[in-house]
């Protein structure tokens, strides 16, 4: 796909529906928890409150945000760098950077780069070989929906402890499996390319938003949300630069030099 001519077309799709989804955020209300919390609207909030729920009684939802009101007194007007230097929040800010740089560190893209570079040597024939985002694309969309039906029932800490499992496991067995160009071992690499996915998609990729948004209140939800950004970014620019560098000289086993960072976020996950 990346060698086709109307690749840079294709792209440009993707402007349309951010141009649709930008039309459709203009009429949209602000969030109440924002009004409430932040501005300290207490009308408008309530306003917004019944425009979003279509009834008059929403008293009871004020209720419950006058109450986070008054928890999160100490942390207002939190800045990124106050939200660093708070000592009751050290522990949660420790936890995003785990958690973002644990997933970060997967290297999904590598994976399938390997897995291409791997399936052409043995023979697969091209199309079949470009057909391999695509299932993989098909995977993650499976897995998001199954996520969203067992993420209450099982709990976050179950799925982020099997999801860095199944990555950490299927990440070694992967290495060894791209080394031998066997049609077999191909098969079984894709089996662990699934796997792979599965666990990245139902643990890190999916919890790591709603844990942030559970650890931190609505004063420095938003500054937990830019240090996990900030973070995710920085590991993405500095593991594509690394994978140019090293690819020729290590191949698969550049794979292996993030392997530890995920043992440690499930470690840590485990312990905490």
């Amino acid at each position: 796909v990346h060698g086709d001519t109307d690749f840079s077309l294709l792209v440009g799709v993707t402007a349309i529906f951010a141009i649709i989804s930008s039309v459709f955020l203009v009429p949209s209300p602000e969030s109440p928890r924002f009004l409430y919390l932040q501005r300290n609207d207490k009308e408008k909030a309530r306003q917004v409150l019944k425009e979003l729920r279509g009834e008059d009684d929403v008293e009871e939802e004020m209720e419950e945000l006058r109450q986070e009101h008054l928890a999160e007194s100490s942390q207002k007007n939190m800045t990124l760098w106050k939200l660093l230097c708070f000592r009751s929040l050290r522990w949660h800010v420790f936890t995003v950077v785990i958690l973002t740089a644990g997933s970060r560190f997967m290297q999904t893209h590598a994976i399938l780069i390997f897995a291409e570079q791997s399936y052409k040597t043995v023979g697969l024939s091209a199309k079949a070989v470009g057909r391999l985002p695509l299932a993989g694309s098909l995977i993650v969309q499976l897995m998001l929906l199954t996520t969203i039906c067992i993420v209450d029932s099982l709990g976050r800490r179950f799925l982020l402890l099997s999801g860095f499992l199944m990555c950490s496991i299927s990440t070694v067995a992967l290495v060894f499996t791209f080394q031998i160009n066997s049609r077999s071992l191909a098969l079984i690499s894709i089996v662990l390319i699934i796997i792979f996915l599965m666990g990245f998609v139902t643990g890190p990729a999916s919890i790591l938003s709603v844990i942030i948004g559970e650890l931190f209140l609505q004063s420095s939800r938003a500054s937990a949300f830019v240090i996990s950004g900030l973070i995710s970014w920085g590991i993405h620019f500095f593991s594509a630069l690394l994978f140019l560098l090293t690819k020729s000289y290590l191949g698969t086993y550049y794979l292996l030099l993030y392997w530890p960072f995920m043992i440690f976020a499930f470690i840590y996950i485990f312990w905490v």
